[in-house]
């Protein structure tokens, strides 16, 4: 069922980041590209009233025909029960109107959504992965919903920054004797993170009640496209419990929490996809070897071969170099420069 709705994308809607990896295969066939990518996952339970959302963070996508699919999981449910679950699968595009493909059952099954959907233009859109499961005169037990990031790219385009080397993904090791740049990650200064860590505190599940928080990591935007966020660690018993992430909004408001992600040891490697000692490995091998430099996690919306989320390094001489992966070509990609790309609209 695809029922393509042409709605306008909702005012404000939250942006929710939740790690994951997107599956993109891509046709080699026509000009523009055509890719079939995988968003995520939805589960319920009909008999434990559960209803979860595994999404694939942040997701690029080439500009020119896509098909976005969904995985769908019922369990628990019998014949006769009274139980049914519904999925919804959104995509917006980037005029800003919505795409949708719904499912609804009422016995244990999987079933995949699908849109097939044309982008025209390079542009950030959205998407959303939905599902609720109930009972009797359509009585809703539980239901999830999560909205995450989606960015056309023309991949035809070059790249608007100075490229100075490409590495390969493969085993980073260092030659004996080999001059290592210093890379530190910053993180939030004390007196700043009180307000976040406060309102993550707010949102504390019961299992987290004497977790004790950690240094904070700030996701920054270049170009204002996409809103700063930070991650906040929580350990308890000196071991990684849960993160948060604390939407920053801006000078004036509030912190404002978004979600609580488990199993993710290192989130801001997940989200750049190299972790700081695969990026401190392609600085060195850049040339950018000795020194003492600084680590933080950027985005930029730009028609870069690029994930939305790279790293920015910068030395004591306040001279930048930011560190990517390019995830259409599989390489580490090192600039001296970024700038935005052009955006329709």
């Amino acid at each position: 069922m695809n029922l393509l709705k042409r709605a306008r994308k909702p005012c404000g809607a939250g942006i929710v980041v939740l790690v994951g990896v997107a599956v993109m295969l891509v046709s080699s066939a026509g000009a523009l590209p055509c890719a079939t990518i995988n968003l995520g996952l939805m589960h319920t339970n009909g008999t434990a009233d559960t209803a979860e959302v595994i999404e694939n963070g942040p997701v690029t996508a080439p500009v020119g025909t896509n098909t976005f699919t969904a995985l769908c999981n019922n369990t628990g449910d019998q014949n006769l029960d009274g139980q049914w679950a519904r999925y919804e699968l959104t995509v917006w595009d980037t005029e800003g109107y919505s795409h949708t493909d719904a499912w609804k059952t009422d016995r244990a099954g999987s079933h995949t959504l699908e849109l097939r959907l044309h982008s025209y233009n390079a542009g950030d859109a959205q998407y959303s992965l939905s599902c609720l499961t109930g009972t009797w005169f359509d009585a809703v037990q539980k239901e999830r919903t999560i909205i995450n990031d989606l960015i056309f790219e023309d991949t035809e385009k070059e790249f608007q920054g100075s490229l100075v080397s490409i590495f390969p993904l493969a085993p980073m090791t260092w030659t004996p004797g080999e001059e290592v740049p210093v890379v530190s990650l910053e993180t939030i200064p004390p007196e700043e993170v009180q307000a976040p860590v406060a309102e993550a505190e707010r949102h504390a599940r019961s299992v987290l009640t004497d977790a004790v928080a950690g240094d904070a990591v700030q996701v920054t935007s270049l170009d204002r496209t996409l809103h700063d966020f930070c991650l906040i660690p929580f350990f308890q018993d000196d071991e990684l419990a849960a993160v948060a992430e604390v939407s920053l909004a801006g000078a004036g408001t509030s912190p404002h929490f978004k979600e609580w992600k488990f199993g993710h040891p290192d989130p801001a490697a997940a989200l750049t996809r190299l972790s700081l000692g695969e990026a401190t490995w392609a600085l060195g091998r850049a040339g950018y070897t000795g020194g003492n430099w600084t680590a933080r996690v950027v985005s930029m919306g730009c028609d870069a071969p690029l994930r939305p989320y790279f790293w920015e390094c910068e030395n004591e001489e306040e001279e930048k170099v930011y560190v990517g992966y390019d995830r259409y070509d599989e390489v580490i990609r090192v600039y001296t420069g970024v700038t935005p790309g052009a955006r329709s609209g």
